[in-house]
């Protein structure tokens, strides 16, 4: 289909965006309470926001191939999952 690219980017955008602005509340939130929790879950947005950032970049940029952005944004993936579930285990 002829506008599964266009699609694929604006999905990637909102990804993104969302992924910034979930990082930026919980750094402010980690500021305002001084938490390391919220510091570590502000971390793990980060880097799921920055995966598919990147992974775009790679693809289209870059000239990677499909397989190795793939394997790539989902290590980034499962790093930021990592630190997210790091900064929930924290918090008891």
């Amino acid at each position: 289909m002829i506008l599964d690219h266009p699609l694929l980017s604006i999905v990637r955008s909102l990804v993104v965006v969302l992924g910034l602005l979930i990082t930026f509340m919980a750094f402010r939130a980690y500021k305002r309470s001084g938490h390391g929790s919220l510091f570590l879950a502000g971390i793990g947005f980060l880097l799921i926001a920055s995966a598919a950032l990147l992974a775009g970049i790679l693809f289209e940029i870059s000239g990677y191939s499909l397989v190795d952005v793939v394997i790539f944004e989902s290590t980034m993936i499962a790093m930021g999952l990592l630190a997210i579930l790091f900064s929930i285990r924290r918090l008891h």
